[in-house]
């Protein structure tokens, strides 16, 4: 049953479908920016493409609804499975905070954070199983007693060489201070919270450090290679492709909390 007939004599419907399309455009090129993949972008596309032609062709009918609430539909799904990515956003567009200090105020940011991506990037690939703590406000001093003392510059070769099963530091945490890294082999007490039987004792003694102290921790797996972050007593997992993105939004969190 029609509702309302599209008029192209009139003015107003050619406004109507130029401002729709405006808007879906903006949609697709935010979408892209979050996701940075052009697959997420098919099914958006499709479906804006029919309720425009609906549109169109019919006026407002049932088959345009339809296609709407299919449209929110995969709004609803995109949100969910980029939850990670968006939580940056939703946190800044719902509080109201003195603005942020860049991190290279702490961090060389294009060596440091590039080097940490590359590392957890090869881990995460090759299945090797690693901590990386970057030290914050807490200072980490009793903890790295137990390990053994580096004062090295942060790099990615160094640190895949440091978790290399074939090393005797493999087996523990690195912790990063500023821009170096102070300690390998760390080992920090574990959680007593219970956990799910997937996260194994590098999430535990992750999680065991976050709960306290103010460092931001980064696991990666080496049953599956999945990476999550230990942050404030509390387990986050993290895709590769939103890695990098999520591991600033920390810093950022970190940083005001230091200040």
């Amino acid at each position: 049953m029609k509702i309302l007939i599209a008029d192209f004599s009139n003015w107003l419907t050619w406004f109507d479908l130029g401002m729709a399309l405006l808007v879906f455009s903006l949609f697709l090129i935010i979408i892209y920016r979050i996701a940075k993949r052009k697959i997420f972008l098919l099914p958006f596309a499709v479906n804006i493409a029919a309720i425009l032609v609906s549109y169109a062709l019919r006026g407002y009918t049932i088959i345009t609804l339809s296609l709407v609430i299919i449209f929110l539909l995969f709004s609803v799904i995109f949100i969910f499975v980029n939850i990670a990515t968006l939580r940056p956003f939703i946190n800044n567009l719902f509080t109201f905070k003195k603005p942020k200090l860049p991190i290279s105020h702490h961090y060389d940011s294009n060596q440091v954070l590039n080097s940490i991506v590359d590392t957890v990037a090869y881990l995460s690939k090759t299945k090797t199983g690693a901590i990386i703590a970057i030290e914050r406000k807490s200072n980490l001093g009793e903890f790295i007693k137990n390990g053994t003392p580096m004062n090295a510059p942060v790099s990615s070769e160094l640190l895949m060489t440091i978790f290399y099963p074939g090393t005797r530091l493999h087996d523990g945490a690195v912790v990063i201070r500023e821009n170096m890294i102070i300690a390998a082999s760390v080992y920090f007490p574990p959680t007593t919270k219970p956990l799910s039987g997937k996260y194994g004792s590098r999430h535990r003694a992750a999680l065991g450090v976050s709960e306290v102290s103010d460092a931001v921790v980064i696991i990666v797996s080496e049953e599956t290679g999945r990476i999550s972050f230990a942050y404030n007593g509390e387990l986050e997992p993290v895709f590769i492709d939103q890695f990098k993105q999520l591991l600033i939004h920390y810093m950022e969190i970190a940083q005001e909390e230091k200040e």
